[in-house]
Formats: C-alpha cells, structure tokens, sequence
C-alpha cells in the first residue's frame, strides 16, 4: 500500500470519504464528472490506498454496516457526534505515509533540541507531546507565545527540530517563527489537516490528519477537533519509542 498521496490524490480521497452515499449509487464516470477529476485519478488514488479499484471500493462501502441508533443508547445527534470522532481517529491513520513517518522520527532521535509550537486549542496537543518527549529524554520545549517563538527561532541550528501543530496551517506568528527557522537551517515538520497551507509547505516534512466538517453543536467558538492532532502525536511517540529499540518502523534495511 502506497500512501504518498499527492496533492489531487488526497482531495480525491477526502471527497470519495466524504460522499459515501455517491459512491454507492454512482459510476466512477459520473463520480469523476462531478468531482472534476479523472477517472484514472480515482483509480489511482484507491489502489494506493489498499483497494483494487473503484469496484473494489464501492463493493466495500455497500457492505459497510450501518450503526442502528435505537440500540446505542444515543440520540441521533449524539450519535453522530460520536461516530464523527470515529471517522476522524480511522481517516487520520488512514494518511499515514510509512516511509514519512520514519523520517519524522529519525530526525526527532537525532534533534540536539526539539522545539513545538502552536496556537490557541492545539496548544494542550502541543503540551502534551512536549511533555512525554521530555519524559523520554528529550530537550523539548512548547512554545505558543509569539514573543518566545521569534526568540527561540533565532536560536535554532541545524541540529534542532522545529515541530509545527496547526490544524488549519495558517497562524501568522508561527509562519513568521518557521521562516526564522529554517533560515537558520533548522528542520521542520508540520502537523496539520491542511497539506496545501503555508505551515505545510514551509516544512521539510508534513503529516496531514482528517479535519471532520461537522460542527459542534450549539457552539459558536473554534470547537474543531484535535483528536487527529493527538492521535498524530501518539503514534509519533509510540514510533520513536520503536526506532530507539530498531532502528526503524518499516522494515527496511
């Protein structure tokens, strides 16, 4: 299984996720129509994700089972709150990339200093991941103070990483602080669902996890999801914890 989606790949793989109830009833010809790529896009994108092809992946979707809410114990709308943090967490490992994540890794065993910025709820992610790297050994700070980022930017070297949690991938003050870094030639990663943003495309290495695009309900604030945030987090701990032991995550000699 491939998971280096490129850019098209990634759109088209979002759009099949996001427009089950489509795939069930539609050719690829029609699906490809209406989400304005090819079909041999599609097919591309479904065998790097595991499938054979789109029948494949229709068949998969039609015999998928459908959770009975009477039996949860749940209302419709609690239900489907739940069942968002499911497809979240699933659609997240989903975009793992293998062979991308070993490099993220390496370079956090080798990293002299790491250095996590975010911003605003992302900033409990950071902290987090911050804190089992310190556990772990690590000289590692979270920093979401714009004043402390520009700071520590200008410290960085080429032996320091700089580990970016952006959900959206567009906070000015870290865009600035990246641009510090890696002019100073430190490495950089970003974490975030946006693969297109500024922070994405500033870095050396990006993971991209799924943003639902449901809403809280009755809530008016930035109440996205961090759960693929922190799942990316986790898996990044638990990787490093099986380079350090290995050597490597893949297998490869």
């Amino acid at each position: 299984m491939d998971r280096s989606f490129s850019s098209t790949e990634l759109y088209t793989w979002n759009f099949l996720e996001d427009n089950e109830d489509k795939v069930r009833s539609m050719t690829i010809t029609k699906l490809a129509s209406i989400s304005h790529v090819s079909a041999a896009t599609i097919e591309r994108t479904l065998k790097k994700s595991g499938y054979d092809g789109y029948s494949d992946y229709k068949s998969s979707k039609k015999n998928r089972p459908h959770y009975i809410l009477e039996e949860s114990g749940f209302s419709a709308v609690a239900q489907e709150l739940i069942e968002k943090n499911r497809e979240e967490v699933n659609r997240t490992i989903d975009l793992l990339v293998p062979i991308d994540v070993e490099k993220i890794v390496h370079l956090i065993h080798k990293a002299q200093n790491i250095y996590i910025m975010s911003a605003g709820p992302t900033k409990s992610v950071a902290n987090y991941f911050a804190n089992k790297l310190q556990l772990s050994g690590k000289s590692c700070i979270a920093l979401d103070d714009k004043d402390y980022m520009l700071f520590y930017a200008n410290k960085m070297g080429r032996e320091d990483l700089l580990l970016i949690l952006s959900l959206y991938g567009e906070t000015e003050e870290i865009i600035l602080a990246g641009e510090i870094a890696k002019k100073n030639h430190a490495n950089m990663v970003t974490l975030t669902s946006e693969g297109e943003s500024t922070l994405a495309q500033q870095a050396d290495y990006k993971m991209i996890c799924y943003k639902s695009h449901l809403k809280k309900f009755g809530m008016t604030t930035d109440t996205a999801s961090r759960i693929s945030l922190e799942i990316i987090a986790r898996v990044l701990l638990d990787m490093w914890s099986i380079y350090k032991n290995l050597g490597n995550i893949t297998g490869a000699k």
